[in-house]
């Protein structure tokens, strides 16, 4: 398409490719959980190092940026938003702090071994 000129460049075609990634991201990871996002709690736990002050910062700007985004109204986050939930979705910190990530690894867990007994072939 470049070499017939119907495209400039490639900045339109890889934007485009980057919001549709986004839209099944945010499918996966925000659009399902909204409600259990928006009444999600953050503690900060007891006695922490130094070290740890800062990381214990990143994991709460995460769950306050997902809180906005999950409204009301509702606001679709970013891709690079979305990052930071892949990023904290299995993190031993982020489940001290708030339950959020471990309740729903928990459920699609449950709806993948439900989904795979179902669809499970008995004939062989």
């Amino acid at each position: 398409m470049l070499h017939k000129g119907v495209l400039r460049g490639w900045s339109q075609p890889v934007h485009a490719l980057c919001k549709v990634l986004e839209r099944e991201m945010v499918s996966v990871f925000f659009s399902p959980w909204v409600e259990r996002i928006r009444t999600a709690t953050f503690g900060n736990p007891n006695h922490l190092q130094q070290s740890q002050v800062k990381r214990v910062a990143t994991r709460l700007t995460t769950v306050n940026m997902l809180v906005s985004c999950a409204g009301p109204p509702v606001r679709r986050p970013t891709l690079g938003k979305i990052h930071y939930v892949i990023k904290f979705w299995d993190d031993k910190l982020m489940d001290v702090c708030t339950e959020l990530f471990s309740n729903i690894r928990n459920e699609t867990g449950d709806m993948v071994l439900r989904s795979q007994v179902l669809s499970h072939d008995w004939a062989h």
